[in-house]
């Protein structure tokens, strides 16, 4: 296994763990229909797109794209993006 590709797995492995989160929240927004005002389906689109990062981080397993270096750049772009919406939406709002 190269470097390309065991960093392929890790990134893939943080996007999987951070979808942990974002899907039950996505599905909490839809049955919820957004809340009382609707302001959660202001959030709903970025929760989408994220939870879409799967399918690229399903491709990072693979063994003929584990050793795409673009598949590495979104995987770890999709991540530290989302590692930092997810801080910034449930650890900041706790803590502050």
């Amino acid at each position: 296994m190269s470097v390309i590709s065991k960093a392929n797995k890790g990134t893939s492995i943080l996007i999987l763990l951070l979808n942990l989160y974002y899907i039950p929240m996505t599905l909490k927004i839809i049955i919820a229909r957004g809340g009382t005002w609707g302001y959660g389906l202001l959030v709903l689109p970025i929760f989408l797109t994220f939870n879409l990062c799967l399918i690229s981080a399903y491709h990072g397993f693979r063994g003929k794209n584990s050793e795409s270096v673009g598949l590495l750049m979104f995987n770890l772009i999709a991540s530290l993006v989302g590692a930092y919406i997810l801080y910034d939406l449930a650890f900041k709002l706790y803590f502050e």
